[in-house]
């Protein structure tokens, strides 16, 4: 297993993950609603480009009702379950496995390659 997060997406995703905690504990006023609501669109167009082309205009409309639906109702609960679904969608789109036996078979080419070296 690997994992190859985005830069740009884990430090998108967690600004706005932030800004809400803090706005749901109380930490920033009102005026901090249109930065999360503009990082929030950027992930749902990222999250966007990750999916087959067919696929983009479903995820974008659907991404963007869950992202307004966020935005407008910003609690505690929202912001856990924001946290899980960071975490759902990291997994998805960030995590590789590997087949089984393809490392094995790739220490065993490498292994071959160099007794074979000289020949």
């Amino acid at each position: 297993m690997t994992v190859k997060p985005c830069l740009l997406c884990v430090f998108v995703s967690v600004s706005w993950l932030l800004g809400s905690a803090l706005y749901a504990w109380g930490y920033l006023s009102d005026a901090a609603i249109i930065p999360i609501a503009l990082l929030m669109g950027g992930s749902v167009v990222g999250v966007s480009q990750r999916v087959e082309r067919k696929w983009r205009p479903f995820i974008v409309l659907v991404g963007l009702v869950l992202a307004y639906l966020a935005v407008t109702h910003i609690t505690k609960t929202t912001v856990v379950l924001e946290l899980f679904a960071l975490l759902g969608l990291g997994y998805v789109f960030f995590v590789e496995w590997e087949p089984r036996g393809t490392s094995a078979s790739r220490e065993n080419s490498i292994i071959r390659a160099l007794k074979n070296c000289c020949d």
